[in-house]
This record gives structure tokens, C-alpha cells and sequence, in this order.
């Protein structure tokens, strides 16, 4: 378990590069070998008997491929990804009426647009008529 552990934690400090090459490409290979390998154990000895999955764990197998095709990720974390999904997505569906996921969550999403653009017309609006000034008298007691 500790060699499974050693392993996935070797493969996220090799990731977190800022700069990779092939010698760090393969080491970052090898130590994902060793974690599929040794990861086995949790489920030989029965803590997890379906087997041991991180979060996420799917993912690792693509980051060299990735890392080749778009350099090193510099620390991007997928749940900066995530976060936005549950913005755009999840929020606007727990606000709907969840009768169909696509028209309930376009039709909650075309109402935060229409909100936000009425409130740049709004703003355009005041800063045409009275100015700067007024702008920043609005933004302040927002």
C-alpha cells in the first residue's frame, strides 16, 4: 500500500513540472506503471474490493500524451474545470424545474444572459447620460 502510495505521489511531483523532457516523460511513465501495479494490493487484501480509484485517476493515463501534445500543465488543477462545470451547469439545473436537463438548464441560462445584459444596457445607459461619476457612485454601493 505504501509502494502504491510512493508511486502516485512520485507521478504527481514529476507532473507538476514546469519544464519536461523525455528522461521526465519516462520516469513519469515508469511510476505510473508502478502505481497500476502496486495499487493492486488494495483490492487483494480486501479494503477496497472493487479496487482502488482516486478521483480522477482515469486521467493520469493521458497526461503524456498530453503533456507531449501541450507542454506541462504548470499546477492546472481539473477542478477549476469542475467548478465552472458546476456554475454553468449543475446551478442552473437545481434552479429549473428538471423536466428535460438540455431545455430546463438553456432556458435558466438565457435568463442569467438576458439579466446580465440588461444590466451593461443599464449601465451604458447612466454613464451616457450623467457620466463617469455616476458609474462609480453605482459600483461602489453595488
Amino acid at each position: 500500500m505504501v509502494q502504491a502510495m510512493r508511486a502516485f505521489l512520485e507521478f504527481y511531483y514529476i507532473a507538476r513540472r514546469d519544464v519536461h523532457d523525455t528522461h521526465s516523460l519516462k520516469a513519469l511513465e515508469d511510476t505510473l506503471q508502478q502505481f497500476h501495479h502496486h495499487r493492486e494490493i488494495f483490492r487483494t487484501s480486501g479494503v477496497h474490493a472493487n479496487g482502488f480509484n482516486l478521483p480522477r485517476q482515469h486521467s493520469l493515463i493521458h497526461y503524456i500524451k498530453l503533456i507531449w501534445a501541450y507542454g506541462a500543465p504548470n499546477g492546472l488543477c481539473s477542478s477549476i474545470t469542475e467548478s465552472k462545470h458546476i456554475k454553468a451547469m449543475k446551478e442552473p439545473w437545481r434552479r429549473s424545474i428538471r423536466c428535460s436537463l438540455r431545455t430546463s438548464t438553456s432556458i435558466s441560462l438565457q435568463l442569467l444572459v438576458l439579466i446580465l445584459l440588461s444590466t451593461v444596457c443599464w449601465r451604458a445607459h447612466v454613464y451616457r447620460r450623467f457620466g463617469n461619476e455616476s458609474i462609480v457612485c453605482f459600483l461602489i454601493i453595488c
